[in-house]
């Protein structure tokens, strides 16, 4: 049977970045007032004991309810991989949403984030729960993602009083010029139906390097958050330069950055 609260899981796997991904994952479970559930896989190519690792996260569970009491909190141990059957299990079981995950995480996960219909946020060096997400970036390009972008930027934004930065790309054909405003005009048109703060910034990327942009924008600000797309085909030029995703997670430091998969991400977010 589902619950049908919507949660918020936090990646644990008792690393050393586990900590921020905890904080994340209590900072978005207040702000959008959802549970939390705070899960670990126990793998079988791992020897660990399921009840030293259940002990272990009801330590964690009860730590984080001292945080925050206002946001109940579960954990869930499995001895599984995150597979696409437990990405699904996720999303229709337990109501997931979005995924808190430590950068160092990042080679594990982020393959799986084509299975996933719901978002990877992947954190890095936070140690208290306040004024996150209070300057929000999205790369604007001709690619119909970029609205997708967008939704998940409003829904944070109005839940935190933060400021939205569209980063809108120059393109040097005309058609794809074209697809760019098109996507901006839509978006300030939502933005503006729901008064949410935005900016346009006019950038000299092209779509293809705007992310590379938007996190060069993203890390001369304190209290940024990145949301980029997770289905941009890499190349043997973006590899070269330097623009694939798990490069800009390397280089972004201390900045949050969400990590969208558009073609299953289908939530409605309530609230």
């Amino acid at each position: 049977m589902a619950d049908m609260e919507q949660k918020i899981v936090v990646w644990c796997d008792f690393s050393a970045g586990m900590n921020a991904a905890l904080i994340h994952g209590i900072y978005l479970a207040s702000i959008l007032k959802k549970e939390l559930l705070l899960l670990h896989l126990i793998e079988k190519s791992h020897q660990e004991d399921k009840l030293m690792a259940e002990a272990k996260m009801r330590g964690v569970a009860g730590k984080t309810s001292d945080i925050i009491p206002s946001v109940r909190v579960r954990y869930l141990v499995r001895e599984h991989e995150l597979s696409q059957e437990m990405l699904l299990d996720l999303s229709e079981v337990y109501d997931v949403i979005l995924m808190t995950a430590a950068k160092s995480s990042t080679k594990q996960l982020l393959p799986k984030l084509k299975l996933s219909g719901f978002p990877f946020l992947f954190v890095e060096g936070e140690e208290e729960v306040e004024n996150l997400y209070k300057r929000l970036i999205i790369p604007v390009g001709y690619m119909r993602r970029s609205k997708d972008l967008a939704l998940w930027a409003s829904y944070i934004g109005r839940n935190n009083q933060a400021l939205i930065d569209l980063m809108a790309a120059r393109e040097p054909g005309k058609d794809d010029q074209k697809r760019v405003k098109k996507n901006l005009s839509a978006i300030e048109i939502l933005f503006d139906k729901f008064a949410f703060p935005y900016q346009v910034i006019e950038s000299s990327s092209q779509t293809w390097k705007l992310s590379k942009s938007a996190l060069e924008h993203a890390l001369t600000i304190s209290e940024a958050l990145l949301i980029v797309s997770g289905n941009d085909k890499t190349t043997f030029i973006d590899s070269w330069l330097g623009l694939t995703l798990p490069k800009l997670l390397r280089k972004s430091g201390n900045i949050p950055v969400m990590c969208i998969n558009s073609y299953l991400d289908l939530y409605t977010l309530c609230g």
